[in-house]
């Protein structure tokens, strides 16, 4: 069962154009003294207080961010750009899975000569995901200081953001081994960070799906996330439980591995199934947006 599913936010944020505007306030210099004027944002922005301050922004967050792991920029399928979409065949040429006939493809080839770096890697996975992270840091860091968010709707929002943060956090270290550990959206403190060993990134991941697991539903949540459904659509605690068994297999942790793999199996909401039922959006293969 495979799982695959930029600066302060005190900027404003269009999130569904997933672009990043900042405005610059200027210094008023006056012949006697010098002050700061107050200016409020421009009417088509959105502060981060605001996105924040109601169930149906603060949903629409995620869902901006789901939209962007399906594609491109504003969720549509491009060749060649860096999506979770197109991460199963380039990590089959990094492992020797696939075989690559075209070398001279500068997209592809670094993945099946095992040559890649932050800088060279052409559809840029290492800017994609930390781009990701970022906007997990910010549901994180923004609904942690709402109080008019419905509590459970927050509770499954953070759980969401965490299990993406740890999901996001995964594939950089299996791509690119140590590597920086954003938890902030303080571009002040990112730009100070170094790489960390891949132990403690795994530590870091851990953490993250052990507090997901608290505050994920463990049943499939409709759009509004005050209702049940049947549709499997949005990530449960049991995504969470799933990829924290995948990352103790990779620990070689193989004690807790089978320990958080159990509790899937137990919950008797999933089960293999024929190959043309497998990616069916309600499989019983799927826990919530990723297989």
């Amino acid at each position: 069962m495979a799982l695959f599913c930029n600066t302060p936010t005190a900027a404003f944020i269009y999130y569904n154009k997933r672009v990043l505007k900042i405005v610059v306030f200027s210094t008023i210099i006056l012949v006697s003294c010098k002050s700061f004027v107050d200016i409020d944002p421009p009417s088509t922005a959105v502060t981060s207080e605001a996105v924040f301050s109601s169930d149906k922004t603060s949903i629409a967050v995620l869902n901006g961010t789901y939209a962007a792991m399906s594609g491109g920029p504003g969720g549509e399928v491009v060749e060649g750009t860096s999506s979770i979409r197109s991460l199963g065949f380039r990590l089959g040429l990094l492992s020797d899975e696939l075989t690559l006939w075209e070398m001279s493809d500068n997209s592809k080839s670094p993945y099946y000569l095992n040559a890649l770096s932050s800088q060279n890697e052409p559809p840029g996975y290492w800017t994609y995901f930390y781009k990701e992270i970022f906007m997990a840091n910010s549901v994180i860091n923004g609904l942690e200081k709402s109080n008019s968010v419905t509590p459970i709707v927050k509770s499954q929002l953070i759980g969401e953001a965490l299990f993406l943060r740890a999901l996001h956090l995964f594939y950089l270290t299996n791509l690119y081994g140590a590597i920086p550990v954003p938890l902030t959206t303080d571009y002040t403190e990112i730009n100070k960070l170094g790489r960390r060993p891949v132990r403690e990134v795994y530590e870091q991941i851990i953490s993250d799906l052990n507090l997901a697991q608290q505050q994920l539903s463990s049943e499939f949540l409709d759009g509004t996330l005050l209702k049940s459904t049947t549709s499997r659509v949005r990530p449960t605690k049991w995504a969470a439980t799933a990829l924290l068994s995948r990352v103790y297999l990779f620990m070689e942790d193989y004690a807790n591995a089978e320990l958080e793999s159990t509790k899937v199996i137990e919950s008797n909401l999933f089960s293999l199934v024929p190959l043309d039922e497998e990616f069916l959006m309600n499989s019983r293969l799927r826990y919530g947006s990723c297989r």
